[in-house]
């Protein structure tokens, strides 16, 4: 995602990898592949400055070769639907 100052209706444009797939019929649809791609890949690896710049993949790996706790596995993107939740 990239910010687009100045538009507050459309502060963010979605990169070219969602876009670039089969046209999405439905708002539905629309939203759960808006959905897959923050869950499944932005948030996953994008850099963070409180993990040092670091993605939370990254962090994770790290932490873990260092010896420190495992992080519980993160939930699937089924499992975070059938919660019902997106936030």
């Amino acid at each position: 995602m990239h910010a687009s100052p100045g538009r507050p209706a459309s502060s963010f444009s979605l990169e070219c990898e969602l876009l670039d797939r089969e046209p999405l019929r439905t708002q539905s649809e629309a939203r759960m592949a808006v959905f897959d791609f923050i869950e499944g890949w932005y948030n996953p690896h994008r850099r963070h400055s409180a993990l040092g710049y670091r993605s939370p993949n990254a962090f994770e790996r790290e932490e873990a070769a260092r010896g420190g706790s495992a992080p519980a596995p993160p939930l699937s993107n089924e499992q975070i639907r059938k919660t019902g939740k997106t936030c």
